[in-house]
């Protein structure tokens, strides 16, 4: 009887844990300040529709939401007010989950690979690339490569 009451406990106490691990596991996403703010889109072709309308060029964040250096970006590079006001300002900004489907056309029309997540995909107003970045970035260097990425559009 006391055999049966102890295996019934363990099997209590593992139940209970497994239930809690998967909270804590789902409710840590990190989470974009600017995306509560509006600043991304979720969906390409809304993105295009609206680059299109703005005449700007897009700046396509494509991330995992468990990938360490996704998470560096979005909690160091893309927390910087300073960066994110000018990127909003420049570009309409669209963030595509890797393993989301929405995001499987784009990810093989820009030829985006999961080694090298976080990538960041620069183009034109209509979708056509311009450049591409891969790996964390900090805000200085990914506030130069979208200087490029503008001044590469503006030329064409």
């Amino acid at each position: 009887m006391e055999t049966i009451r102890f295996k019934a406990a363990m099997l209590v106490i593992l139940v209970v844990s497994i239930i809690i691990s998967i909270y804590i596991l789902f409710q840590y996403r990190p989470r974009m300040p600017e995306e509560e703010e509006g600043l991304w889109l979720l969906d390409m072709d809304k993105a295009k529709m609206e680059a299109i309308k703005e005449y700007k060029p897009i700046l396509i964040y494509f991330f995992t939401e468990f990938h360490e250096n996704c998470i560096r970006m979005e909690n160091e590079t893309f927390t910087n007010s300073t960066l994110m006001g000018f990127l909003a300002e420049k570009f309409v900004l669209v963030k595509l989950d890797y393993n989301s489907a929405h995001a499987r056309f784009w990810i093989s029309y820009y030829g985006v690979k999961l080694n090298q997540l976080p990538t960041i995909v620069f183009a034109s107003h209509e979708g056509d690339k311009i450049s591409s970045i891969y790996g964390f970035k900090d805000s200085n260097t990914l506030y130069r490569e979208a200087l490029k990425a503008l001044e590469e559009w503006k030329e064409k």
